[in-house]
């Protein structure tokens, strides 16, 4: 399998001094790479260009 690297991003906001906004992206250039390969004609990809968003908060 060859090499590859992705780029992942975060972003974050806060709200308050208690409270946070998220964003988290994934694959950032959309790379497509192989994870694991059975044999030389079936190969599992990784993780395409995705989006999380996320609400922290602490008590």
């Amino acid at each position: 399998m060859p090499g590859y690297a992705t780029v992942d991003a975060t972003l974050s906001y806060a709200l308050s001094p208690r409270m946070a906004v998220d964003l988290r992206v994934y694959n950032l250039f959309g790379k497509a790479y192989a994870v694991t390969a059975y044999g030389d004609q079936q190969w599992i990809l990784g993780r395409p260009r995705s989006l999380d968003l996320g609400l922290r908060a602490t008590f």
